[in-house]
């Protein structure tokens, strides 16, 4: 069974988490819900996009085109969201981090804007 979730956010410090496993369709599934709302879960196998490192997080730059930050983290992010306004094309990536040895529901986002980054943001990355 794999699992697949399309929207990954950051959760605010005021936000309460809880991390555990269920049982779903006979695979354990790790799973973390984030103010009652499912922020990460994954069965068997990593997802595509779990490849978010605290050191390579730390790498990424403002300015940075999306090509340079794939290739420093390593795979694809998730595209969250985009939209395009008065000759703004504005870009939100999602990726997973941690696997299934790591915390569930570590991850990081990153916003674009004309192909730059301009603000990024991680939970529980390691």
């Amino acid at each position: 069974m794999k699992l697949q979730v399309k929207h990954l956010f950051c959760a605010p410090k005021a936000a309460t988490v809880d991390f555990g496993r269920r049982v779903l369709g006979g695979d354990e599934v790790k799973i973390a819900i984030v103010s009652s709302a499912l922020l990460f879960a994954t069965a068997s196998g990593a997802l595509a996009n779990d490849c978010a490192t605290k050191a390579a997080y730390d790498k990424v730059a403002t300015g940075m085109s999306y090509t340079q930050v794939k290739a420093i983290l390593g795979c694809e992010g998730e595209e969250i969201s985009s939209s395009e306004m008065a000759g703004f094309k504005t870009v939100m990536y999602a990726w997973v981090g941690g696997g299934l040895s790591g915390m569930a529901g570590a991850n990081m986002n990153a916003m674009f804007q004309n192909n730059k980054l301009v603000s990024k943001a991680q939970m529980g990355l390691k």
